[in-house]
Formats: structure tokens, C-alpha cells, sequence
């Protein structure tokens, strides 16, 4: 083997060895995250669960109960129209505690 040719395969072996730790890295930060990401996929099954059925005909949807929804529903109530609301999990339970 000629030197232009061992300095090739000595410049592979050399960037291979420093390569490694490197995706090996990687790999460890990606593998983490997925399995975050399975954890998460878990705990939202899992509050699936917890959902409260609504058996109801004849009603409005309001998505969102914040500033505009929340008004549509004080009017929706007045009015005697049975409403579900979709909101986010943190602000179902205080939407149940104040029974809307």
C-alpha cells in the first residue's frame, strides 16, 4: 500500500474514533425522548380514561371556555341551550368545580 492510501485509512480510523462518542451520544438523547414521548402517549390514554361522558341531544359544542366562550355560555344558559364545552385538562376541573 502506497502513503497516499495508509493515510487515507489511518484519516478513516482516526474520524471513526472520534465520531463514535458522539452518535453514541445522540443515540442516547433520541432513545430518551422516545420514551418521553411513549410515557406522555400513556399518561394522555390514561386521562382518556378519566374523561366524563356526556349524554346529551340537542346541544352546543363551545370550544374553548376562556374570555369569548365563557360569555357564549353565560348566554347559551340563559337561554336554557344545553352546552358541552372541550377545553384543556388543566381547566376542565376548575369549569367542573364552578359546575359549568
Amino acid at each position: 500500500m502506497n502513503d497516499e492510501g495508509r493515510n487515507l485509512v489511518l484519516a478513516a480510523a482516526i474520524l471513526s474514533i472520534m465520531i463514535n462518542p458522539i452518535l453514541f451520544s445522540l443515540l442516547e438523547r433520541y432513545l430518551a425522548k422516545t420514551e418521553t414521548m411513549e410515557e406522555q402517549t400513556l399518561e394522555e390514554a390514561i386521562e382518556d380514561e378519566k374523561q366524563i361522558p356526556v349524554e346529551m341531544c340537542s346541544h352546543a359544542v363551545i370550544v374553548g371556555y376562556g374570555r369569548v366562550g365563557s360569555l357564549i355560555g353565560q348566554k347559551l344558559r340563559e337561554a336554557g341551550v344545553p352546552f358541552v364545552v372541550v377545553e384543556i385538562p388543566d381547566r376542565v376541573w376548575k369549569l367542573c368545580a364552578s359546575k359549568v
